[in-house]
Parts: structure tokens; sequence; C-alpha cells
């Protein structure tokens, strides 16, 4: 737990300035108990003190950041205190024109040396960053802010020297600036007979296989798969981190979804394709040297499906939240050349305004959603005028007492997967394998829809039990 010191207002200065500090007069110094293993030094007179907040929807971390320090010494914040009222004098009076109220920090750190070793004797910066506790709504209450941000900091040296000034925030929350957001009001109209919707969608689809291209089946496969990005990318990191010297040795990543073909038809589909879901994803890192920074305190990780956006719900470097969700159910999809190419959805399956996804229709049970109206799967077959591509010609599926029997006529160590359906559709099991013969435990009985996917293609099979 964080020690709280008590303060007087005497001792907090109003000094103006922004992310910059501003050092002040030395101060009385009580007594500071090292961390194990290092020896309390002496700040030199010419090191800069500044400061970074990272704040969220409910909580702030503070970055202390000291430059320059000699080999081998780290910067710690040994406690801290957060006032309840963002004047640093009773008689000053501060109106704030962002959403969330700003609040004080005083802090009291030290500086410490490490026996020297290779691996930190080039530091010359050193960073902590540590949580900060949530302050009173006002004075005398027990009420916390749950929403609120640094606004000065007061930091007090082992030596006596104070140091003041505003720190650079980081906004992942989104919430420290009011502001508006577009509304988008949209209404359903079918503006043509079923059956002509249901015309103009198959002859989509024959002009598909036309052009040489497959119309497929997808379905998701799977969680989000991190990509690594660049610390230096301000797409990649923004509203999640720094764009300075201090965000050294901390790491970004960007997200794939995967999808998996469950059929085609006409030309031959990749059997496994990834999206871009828009998710950012930043760690604070604070367990390593880079780059002549030395780094203590917390690792925080944070990405930006928590972070409030104003922003078209298609645009292309927006995230896309209902991406994963979308995927639990199964769509049929018009890929383009590229897509094909490269097994990268990018147009296809974009996510529009009022719903839907571009040249993407979902799948019900033995129907496809088409607007107003619904297109039998056997027309879509009837239509296409061919059979589905990737049928697995060996697969054995045996109901018994107990559920069922799966043989997907492939080699043991081949890896291969499955999906059980009932006949509405709803998922009642999954499973990935490498065996040569799988038994399902089922309770349901009826008819089944049991889907098999390898490396060689996938097919469907419906099955009573």
């Amino acid at each position: 737990m964080i020690p709280v010191h008590s303060i007087t207002a005497s001792l907090l200065l109003l000094v103006a300035g922004l992310a910059q500090a501003q050092t002040i007069v030395p101060a009385e110094v009580s007594p500071k108990i090292s961390p194990i293993g290092l020896r309390l030094v002496s700040p030199s007179d010419t090191a800069r003190v500044s400061f970074t907040v990272l704040h969220t929807k409910a909580r702030n971390w503070l970055q202390t950041q000291i430059e320059p320090v000699g080999a081998c010494q780290y910067v710690f914040v040994d406690s801290v205190s957060v006032l309840d009222s963002a004047a640093v004098t009773g008689g000053i009076q501060t109106v704030y024109l962002d959403g969330a109220p700003r609040r004080n920090v005083r802090i009291w750190w030290g500086l410490y040396q490490k026996a020297s070793d290779s691996r930190c004797t080039s530091v010359t910066s050193a960073r902590n960053l540590m949580e900060l506790p949530n302050p009173h709504r006002s004075p005398r209450t027990d009420s916390l802010l749950t929403s609120w941000a640094p606004d000065q900091i007061l930091a007090t040296a082992s030596n006596g020297r104070i140091d003041s000034g505003y720190p650079q925030t980081i906004d992942q929350a989104g919430d420290l600036e009011r502001g508006m957001c577009p509304l988008y009001d949209c209404m359903m109209m079918c503006l043509h007979p079923e059956s002509a919707a249901r015309e103009a969608f198959l002859a989509t689809m024959r002009e598909q296989l036309a052009k040489g291209l497959p119309v497929v089946r997808i379905t998701g496969a799977g969680p989000g798969i991190r990509v690594n990005a660049s610390i230096d990318d301000t797409s990649a990191v923004r509203r999640l981190g720094p764009m300075s010297k201090w965000r050294l040795g901390n790491l970004a990543w960007g997200e794939d979804q995967p999808i998996r073909t469950v059929r085609s038809w006409g030309a031959a589909a990749p059997a496994q394709w990834l999206k871009t879901s828009g998710k950012r994803i930043y760690r604070w890192r604070n367990d390593t040297l880079a780059s002549a920074i030395s780094a203590n305190g917390a690792t925080v990780e944070v990405s930006n499906d928590s972070t409030f956006e104003c922003e078209r719900p298609d645009a292309a470097n927006g995230i896309d939240r209902g991406l994963a969700s979308d995927l639990a159910r199964d769509w049929l999809i018009a890929p383009d050349s590229s897509e094909v190419r490269d097994g990268r959805l990018r147009s296809t399956f974009r996510h529009w305004y009022c719903g839907g996804r571009e040249r993407s229709w979902e799948i019900h049970g033995d129907s496809i959603t088409v607007g107003c109206a619904r297109v039998a799967l056997s027309d879509l077959e009837q239509t296409l005028g061919t059979a589905p591509r990737n049928r697995l010609s060996k697969l054995l599926i045996m109901a018994n007492a107990t559920g069922l029997r799966v043989q997907p006529g492939l080699a043991t160590g081949t890896p291969w997967s499955m999906v059980v359906r009932d006949a509405s559709g709803r998922i009642l099991t999954q499973r990935d394998s490498r065996e040569f013969e799988e038994t399902i435990p089922l309770a349901v009985r009826g008819i089944l829809v049991v889907e098999i996917r390898s490396a060689i293609g996938a097919t469907t099979r419906m099955v009573a039990r």
C-alpha cells in the first residue's frame, strides 16, 4: 500500500507551466528507506523532471521522468498524495471546460544507485510508472471520484528539492474533452418485392463466378491474433501511449481476426482468411532497460476497444467492435481477386453505417438473409450450377447412443476441425483434432449439421440422430 503524507497548503506553490517541470526551492526532508540493494543518492542540480499521465476510464497512472541521471541509477516514488481540490492554495478557484475534473498530485521521490553492471552502465535517464489512488469528490467527503485526471504535479526529491509541472496526458478513455458526435439515423426500407431481391442476389452470385472468383461461406476461426506494430507509428499508438523519448522500451500491437472457409463454390478459395479488426494494444513496460532509460514500477497494458472514439462506424482506421461477435455466425461472401490471392479481407466484410457488411450476407440455418428476403442455400447451389468445392470424399459420420463418431478420412496427425449445429444453426459443440476418429458426446436428438474442415477443404453433412 502507498503511504499518504499529510499536506499543508503553504508547501504547495502554484507555478505556471506545461509539460516541462519548474524547479522550486528546497524544503525540509524526512529520512527515506532505500529499496533493497540500492543506495540513495542526490540528483544532479541540472536534472530535469517531467511527467506523463495515462488516463483510463476509472484509473490514472503517473510516469515520473528524470534526466540526466548517472549510470545504473533508478528513480523510485516513495509516496504519493492526491488532493481533494484542483486549487493549490485556498484562495484560487480554477474552472475547467473539459469533461472530467482535475486534481493536483504531490509525490516524494528519490534517486537510487545500483551496483554497476554491464546492463545498466549506459543509463542516462530514468522513469517510474505508478497507479494513483482516487481522490475524494471534495474535502471532508468519503465518496471517491471514479473519473478524474491529474493536473499540476508537485514532486519533492530526497534532498528537499521541489519540482512542479503539468503532465503530458494520454487520454486513453477519451473522456477529458467534451464534444459532440454525429448521429446516424438508419431506416430499413424494402423498395423491391422479395422475389426481385432474391433474383438480384442470385444474379450477383452468377456474376462472381463468371469473373473467375469464388463464392465462399465463412465463419470465425478463434480469437484475435496480435500483430507486432511499431511504437513510432502514430496510428498504432493513438490515445494509448506517448510519442516521445519516454516511450522507448514499450510495446505495441495491432490485431487480425482469423476466419475459416466452411465451403466454397467456383474458383478455389483460401482455407484461412484474415481481417484487421482495428484493435490497437499498447504495453507501458517497466521491467526492462531500453535506449539508456532505466525503468521501474507498474507494467500496464491498454487497448482502444475500451476507448471512446468519435468516428464513423465504417472508418478504415476505426475499430470493428462487432467483428468477433458477427463471426460467431456463418456468412456468405463474394471476395475480390486481391483478397483471394493473399487471403486477407479488406473491403469485403467491412461494416456498413446501418448494419450489414460489404459484399457479405448472413446465413441463418438453411437460408441466406438478403435485405428483407431469404434465399435458400439449396437455391444458391442450383443457381450456381456447380457442386461446392473442397469436399472430403472419405468423410464418415455415424450417430450412436451417446452422440456421434466422426472419421474425416485423414491420416492421424493431420489437423482438422469440426462444428456441430442443430437445424436452427445453433452451435452445439466444436473441436479441433489430429486424430483419425473422434467420439462426440451429444444429448440433442434430431437433425444435426456437421461441418468438417482441414487443409484439403471443407464440407457439411446433415445427420439424423
